[in-house]
């Protein structure tokens, strides 16, 4: 089990502040929307990282 800085909750709670912070901004839904697959993307290495 590797030390990953955030705990799985942790990054979850990280993501829906900024999803939050980002909708308060209300910026244009493309941009939303390349921002979630980011963030996806980032969470799904993540969990494979601690599946290995």
């Amino acid at each position: 089990m590797s030390m990953l800085p955030l705990k799985p909750f942790e990054l979850f709670f990280t993501v829906q502040t900024q999803i939050i912070i980002i909708q308060t901004n209300q910026p244009t839904e493309p941009a939303l929307f390349s921002l979630k697959l980011k963030i996806t993307d980032y969470i799904s290495s993540k969990i494979d990282l601690l599946h290995k």
